[in-house]
């Protein structure tokens, strides 16, 4: 929230797209150096020197204690953690744009609770930022529960056994990424953020429906004198699933901030942001509590493999419902390339010709 604030105060409107866009690619080359450090580590052995950990939950389910060892993906998290502590280092010499109040931390907190009131009847009566945060909820949703559950789904879903492959398929995904989110910011700069979300939005549903029927086996019984068939699709589909992940990826949350500049009113930036976190908080808990819930009901009926198919297919309407909200915004992209700023006054006026 902090750094989605800055953007307005470090570049232009008419470069905010493309500088925002910048910085959301190099955010992959962090999930990059994750995947290859705990590679790295995990190749180096050693990881029979740590003590194994027993859970309780499995006690209570009267289920056999297994071992969980941790190894070396301990120092993944140590790593982690230099890094942001480094990242944070700039922010030291960072001077600020507006000059913080000088008022008591009471009246502050006061005033602050009287802004938040007025923006969350401004977003309320604003049909464009209610459908924006509504469709926002489910899109970043089903995109946070996809990405959560990615490894479980090559594997479980999929049947990718061997885990060197499984990374080498998330590193295709989290490289398209990359190259995506600094042609994300040409797009929006050219096609706004609706029609560049709505683009977004397509590429999750392929990423879905790719990553649905990659290892999906299916059977024909022999019905009379013909011959039954077994069949199934191949396994690397799965990588055509990662490439729409990777464009989703690397352009929902540009596209997010993007969208946030343009229907927040200048004072309400930040809270907007803000706003725009507890959205996508709320959806972390929603979906993967929906998509547990899809896998338990497959389970009771079919195989688990499809019931991670099932659990996708939830996935899949939840990025349909998005869209459509989405698509009903009204959009005032080429008003705030020409310096008007929200409220846009008469933006559902019928016009006379």
């Amino acid at each position: 929230m902090l750094y989605d604030s800055q953007i307005p105060f470090i570049a232009e409107p008419e470069d905010r797209s493309t500088t925002q866009a910048v910085g959301g690619a190099f955010a992959g080359f962090g999930s990059i150096f994750g995947v290859v450090l705990g590679l790295v580590l995990n190749g180096l052995g050693g990881a029979e020197k740590w003590s194994p950990i027993n859970t309780n939950i499995w006690e209570l389910a009267n289920q056999p204690i297994p071992e969980l060892n941790l190894g070396n993906l301990r120092w993944v998290f140590f790593a982690a953690g230099i890094l942001i502590i480094l990242m944070s280092i700039p922010y030291l010499f960072h001077k600020e744009a507006e000059s913080p109040s000088n008022l008591k931390p009471k009246e502050n907190l006061k005033r602050s609770f009287s802004s938040l009131k007025e923006s969350l009847k401004h977003i309320v009566k604003d049909r464009n930022s209610l459908l924006f945060f509504i469709g926002w909820f489910f899109l970043v949703d089903a995109a946070n529960t996809t990405i959560l559950f990615m490894v479980p789904v090559i594997e479980g879903a999929v049947g990718v056994t061997n885990s060197t492959l499984t990374y080498i398929i998330i590193l295709t995904g989290i490289l398209i990424s990359i190259v995506f989110g600094f042609i994300t910011g040409q797009v929006l700069k050219r096609l706004g953020p609706k029609k560049t979300f709505l683009i977004s939005g397509i590429a999750w549903m392929l990423a879905i429906i790719f990553t649905m029927f990659a290892g999906w086996q299916y059977k024909i019984e022999q019905l009379g004198p013909l011959w039954f068939l077994i069949h199934e699709f191949p396994w690397w589909l799965m990588f055509f699933g990662a490439f729409f992940i990777g464009i989703g990826f690397g352009s929902i949350w540009i596209i997010g901030r993007q969208f946030i500049m343009i229907l927040a009113p200048p004072s309400k930036l930040a809270q907007y942001n803000g706003f725009q976190k507890i959205a996508g908080r709320v959806s972390a808990i929603v979906s993967p509590l929906i998509f547990a819930g899809m896998m338990v009901l497959g389970a009771t009926f079919t195989t688990i493999n499809h019931s991670f198919r099932l659990a996708l297919g939830s996935l899949l309407l939840f990025f349909i419902i998005g869209e459509i909200l989405i698509a009903f915004i009204k959009d005032p992209f080429k008003r705030y390339m020409k310096g008007e700023r929200a409220p846009y006054t008469g933006l559902y006026e019928k016009t006379k010709e």
